[in-house]
């Protein structure tokens, strides 16, 4: 009888632990499910990329962008995958 006491303690501290790592997780799982990638050609620029997609808040576009791809200057490269949100 204890065990099973000690195991169900274990279950619920377990689970408690657990819950919010794979909840996080699916959150920024949604989050990407609404991107697309893009190859970076020569010439091109966070700004000229964001017209190419007709962004209204071209602004927002380079941020969310940014962020996305872990971009801490506005400096892309040719032939490098973006993801564009």
């Amino acid at each position: 009888m204890k065990e099973k006491i000690v195991l169900f303690i274990f279950l619920v501290v377990f689970a408690h632990i657990t819950t919010p790592i794979i909840k996080s997780n699916s959150i920024n799982n949604n989050k990407l499910s609404n991107t697309t990638s893009y190859k970076v050609e020569k010439g091109e620029t966070l700004w000229t990329i964001a017209l190419k997609n007709d962004v209204k808040n071209v602004e927002e576009f380079i941020f969310n962008t940014k962020k996305i791809n872990n971009i801490q200057n506005s400096r892309i490269f040719v032939d490098q995958i973006l993801i564009i949100p």
